[in-house]
């Protein structure tokens, strides 16, 4: 539930009662809620007060303004204080964060600079690549047509070879031809003369033998 008017002044009354400085903290410490609340009602409280103070310190005794205004110092001195404190804590916290964040700036620029460095090495290993790229390329197109004209020139021999090895092939069936017809021949006059050989022998044998009388 949120805090109101009432409750902060009650608050402050019970803590004067105890004789307790009525602090924000001390406030805060009995109704609960923000500190921004019990600052904005404390306030409007202690005007509300110092008002009706002067409204009514001509009927009031010496020692009740005299009670009045010291509470008021006290009140005014703690929350100066107060706020002295929760200042001096938000300037160190400031402070704090400055540099953490002045630190983080000098090693957010360190690795930027960093990153920049790398990329201009990746950019420049980049470059080297492609251009042992480009000219590997010329020597693969370099021996690539190499080995396209030597493959040119190996076919061509091999044509060559070829019209070589069927004109071996035509004059060696030929000379097979010739042989087979020349065997033959020589069979033929091995025959002939072996004919003739016995034509001479018979002739020998008639020629010794005697002529049959009549």
């Amino acid at each position: 539930m949120a805090v109101t008017k009432n409750d902060v002044l009650d608050a402050i009354e019970q803590l004067e009662s105890n004789d307790q400085n009525p602090t924000n903290a001390n406030i805060l410490a009995i109704t609960g809620g923000s500190n921004a609340t019990i600052q904005k009602y404390r306030a409007e409280i202690m005007a509300e007060r110092q008002q009706q103070a002067f409204k009514s310190r001509i009927v009031l005794k010496d020692s009740e303004l005299s009670k009045l205004t010291t509470t008021f110092n006290d009140l005014l001195a703690n929350r100066l204080g107060d706020l002295n404190s929760e200042l001096s804590n938000i300037i160190t916290q400031l402070e704090s964060s400055n540099s953490e964040l002045s630190n983080n700036l000098d090693k957010t620029k360190s690795d930027l600079e960093s990153a920049k460095k790398t990329i201009a090495d990746r950019d420049n290993t980049i470059k080297e690549l492609e251009t042992k790229i480009s000219f590997a390329q010329d020597a693969f197109d370099i021996e690539k047509k190499s080995i396209l004209e030597e493959k040119e020139t190996l076919n061509a021999k091999l044509f060559e070879l070829a019209k070589e090895v069927g004109k071996v092939e035509l004059l060696t069936s030929k000379l097979a031809q010739a042989e087979k017809e020349n065997s033959e021949l020589k069979r033929m006059i091995e025959n002939a003369q072996a004919e003739s050989d016995a034509k001479k022998t018979n002739a020998r044998k008639q020629e010794k033998l005697p002529l049959d009388r009549e």
